[in-house]
């Protein structure tokens, strides 16, 4: 089936506001913690690499935007 104009389709990225980062960063620790010993080497780095990606997004959202106001010590021109 074909998309339609302006139809979300499966090759965008989802865009995720910081909290919810936040929760799924919980969500993947949480998973990780209760994986069974049994669970594959696969399964435990792809979910590693998931929460280390979250963690860098949260870390560079985190800091603050260069502010371009107004500074009194800088004369106007």
């Amino acid at each position: 089936m074909r998309a339609f104009d302006n139809q979300l389709t499966g090759n965008r990225p989802i865009r995720r506001t910081p909290e919810e980062k936040q929760k799924q960063l919980r969500q993947l620790k949480q998973q990780l913690e209760t994986l069974p010993a049994r669970a594959q080497d696969v399964t435990r780095t792809a979910i590693k690499t998931k929460i280390a990606e979250l963690e860098a997004e949260l870390a560079q959202s985190a800091k603050p935007a260069p502010s371009h106001s107004y500074n009194p010590d800088r004369p106007r021109r």
